[in-house]
């Protein structure tokens, strides 16, 4: 099954010794969430969310997959103001691991954490996990993922600007 993301264009130059991808270290400063710092509380409670609901370790930083193109297309677009340092890439990831080491939520529901105030990063607030209850049949755009775990075999297609 596809997945797609954006990373820069040296994401692969670190894997683990069974071939998986290692992301660089997050970077706080650089990221999306630095202009928000409510969403850093989001991050480790996604985080959280994902240690409870799959069944690996948190041992290296997210991998933010979508099973669309839709905010690919849009991080060339506006997102990112230096593309050329990006690449694209789709993954076709063995069904198991889609199913199992993926943990997928609706992305616009994930504005309810990103825009919550965090007094605690522990702060467990009820009702943020309906984004995890996903509709059989969703709209384009509307999924996102996260895992911590992509082969570096997996990979279907590299585009670069």
């Amino acid at each position: 099954m596809k997945v797609y993301t954006v990373k820069p264009k040296d994401f692969l130059d670190h894997t683990d010794e069974k071939g998986f991808i290692i992301p660089q270290e997050f970077n706080r400063e650089m990221s999306v969430f630095y202009d928000n710092p409510n969403a850093l509380g989001a991050l480790d409670w996604m985080k959280d969310q994902y240690i409870k609901r799959i069944n690996l370790p948190l041992d290296r930083d997210f991998i933010w997959v979508w099973k669309d193109t839709y905010h690919l297309k849009y991080a060339r677009k506006d997102n990112f103001t230096d593309f050329e340092q990006y690449s694209f890439f789709t993954f076709e990831v063995p069904a198991k691991y889609y199913r199992e080491n993926i943990l997928w939520s609706d992305f616009v529901n994930w504005h309810g954490p990103l825009n919550h105030f965090w007094d605690d990063p522990s702060d467990e607030v009820e009702g943020f996990e309906e984004i995890f209850n996903l509709p059989k049949h969703t709209g384009y755009g509307d999924v996102q993922g996260v895992t911590t775990r992509l082969h570096k075999d997996w990979i279907k297609r590299i585009t670069r600007k």
